[in-house]
């Protein structure tokens, strides 16, 4: 069996509106942690008020 390739990213995910990826703007971020590591690897965009009526307009 082969290991499956570690994803090795430490990019901000942002939020993809419209189908288009779209960096956020609130300048709030969540930590996503990897349990295996026990740690965080990356930060997740929180969106605002503006950036939600954005998306679901």
């Amino acid at each position: 069996m082969n290991p499956v390739p570690a994803y090795t990213s430490d990019a901000d995910v942002g939020h993809y509106v419209d189908g288009a990826p779209v960096a956020g703007r609130s300048g709030r971020f969540q930590d996503v942690f990897n349990p295996a590591l026990g740690r965080a690897v990356r930060r997740v965009a929180l969106a605002g008020d503006d950036e939600v009526q954005q998306a679901v307009a």
